[in-house]
């Protein structure tokens, strides 16, 4: 860290008041530099996007499966929950897509944040990254946090076209689709796990047990 940089950090600790002009140079110093900043190595592989990340996630503990449209959803899930012997009842994300969806009688539904009583939530990852297996979910009014920690089990839907390649192409998506950086960008990669206690591995430390993995391909 330069003098200069060293300085102005410690100007804004002593100064927690600054000016709209001092905002603005700032911003206009951060904009420059993630312009210019060039990528550094990043890791290559021969698959396409959805099939590396679906392989990825898979090896991370978690399940997916793919339905062809949004349509198709209300079938996939009820499948899940009574493959896995869960009680059909689901708290959801508002978001667009999952406020339409026409849910089978069986399958009892509430939009809203989810509490510690909650046993499944139905959220909407934002995007995919195929690098690493990992859902990317930001955190808003019609996408709460709470629902991709609370709940034993979690169901995530991830749009098929949504998938990238690498950790760099979702700060890109980011920056250029969204107004505002979320108060809270979550990547998930797998259940919740913990391997502290005798080096065992423990499913559901601080997360859900379980997490499966909805593409749809259109």
């Amino acid at each position: 860290m330069t003098n200069n940089s060293r300085e102005r950090i410690f100007n804004r600790l002593q100064n927690k008041n600054r000016s709209q002009k001092e905002n603005d140079n700032a911003r206009t110093e951060i904009n420059k530099y993630i312009s210019s900043h060039e990528r550094g190595p990043i890791p290559d592989f021969s698959a396409s996007a959805d099939k590396h990340f679906m392989s990825k996630i898979s090896n991370a503990a978690a399940t997916v499966t793919t339905v062809s449209h949004y349509s198709d959803l209300s079938t996939a899930i009820d499948n899940y929950l009574s493959a896995n012997d869960i009680d059909k009842k689901l708290v959801v994300a508002a978001s667009k897509e999952l406020s339409k969806i026409e849910w089978q009688q069986d399958i009892s539904t509430e939009y809203r944040i989810a509490k510690a009583t909650d046993a499944t939530s139905l959220c909407h990852a934002y995007a995919g990254v195929a690098e690493t297996g990992s859902l990317v979910l930001c955190s808003s009014k019609e996408s709460p946090v709470s629902l991709n920690f609370l709940p034993d089990n979690c169901i995530c839907v991830l749009e098929q076209k949504r998938i990238y390649r690498n950790i760099e192409d979702i700060w890109d998506l980011i920056r250029k689709e969204l107004k505002q950086t979320p108060r809270t960008i979550n990547f998930i990669t797998g259940p919740s796990r913990t391997a502290d206690v005798e080096q065992t591995i423990q499913l559901g430390a601080h997360g859900p047990r379980r997490l499966h993995v909805i593409i749809i391909e259109s």
